[in-house]
């Protein structure tokens, strides 16, 4: 038995990003009946129930998503918004538009690394392997989008732009926290502490009540569940990259 545990005791030993953890193990036993599979969330378009129970004998990882972070960076993105999304419908202003004053910089955005270079990636080059995507509004109000046109039409034409398509299943946008968070989350956080103790800006932007220690804490938190679709390490919005990939396929290594 602790021979077995050990590989996933290693993997539990987290990177520390400044001086922070970056995840932490899950504690569900194996003589727990409860899994993912319980549960069938709306997909992006509430019309058909997502069945997780058709993942089983697969790897996921479970990510809650956001598409706006902050209002555009350029003009392009500004108007495709506009255009696009939210009043959409082709809408151009007629009337001027000033440039917008202040600008991210030269490094590229962390939710076009994410969503374009990493989830899909993922999703892409792994088999018995899926993403789960979760759009929720709840931290910063950063995926207001009303329903699925306005979401995947962000994605596509305003960040990240360029024709980007998720390769992987996202979910109607849901409550992770609060009182109207989903059974899947109350499920998953139950078993999986938050890997950091402190809250993001907490009482300015974040909008949901009440607080609890195992919330979420902010968009793109990560569940990796097993191929019993038990959840095994919860992830912090900034963790390692390269941290995630070796504890997946560790994970595929011993289905």
């Amino acid at each position: 038995m602790l021979r077995a545990l050990l590989p996933l005791l290693a993997a539990c030993t987290s990177t520390l990003v400044s001086g922070e953890r970056t995840k932490v193990c899950c504690f569900q036993s194996n003589e727990s009946n409860k899994s993912v599979y319980d549960y069938s969330p709306y997909d992006i378009h509430g019309e058909n129930k997502v069945n997780l129970s058709d993942y089983r004998g697969q790897i996921l990882l479970i990510v809650n998503v956001a598409g706006f972070q902050e209002p555009g960076n350029n003009s392009t993105e500004i108007l495709n918004h506009l255009k696009y999304v939210r009043p959409g419908q082709g809408f151009q202003p007629n009337f001027p538009l000033l440039k917008k004053l202040e600008v991210n910089g030269e490094n590229e955005h962390p939710l076009y690394t994410y969503l374009k270079h990493f989830l899909n990636a993922l999703n892409r080059d792994y088999k018995n392997f899926s993403v789960i995507g979760v759009p929720c509004n709840q931290f910063g109000l950063q995926e207001p989008g009303k329903n699925s046109t306005e979401i995947l039409n962000h994605l596509k034409y305003v960040r990240p732009g360029q024709g980007f398509q998720p390769n992987f299943p996202l979910l109607k946008k849901l409550d992770v926290n609060g009182e109207n968070e989903h059974p899947l989350y109350t499920y998953l956080k139950s078993f999986c502490p938050s890997p950091r103790e402190d809250f993001y800006e907490a009482g300015k932007r974040i909008f949901y009540y009440p607080m609890k220690s195992s919330d979420i804490r902010w968009n793109f938190e990560k569940f990796l569940i097993n191929g019993q679709g038990k959840p095994v390490i919860r992830y912090v919005t900034y963790a390692p990259l390269e941290e995630i990939t070796k504890d997946i396929e560790q994970l595929l290594d011993e289905l």
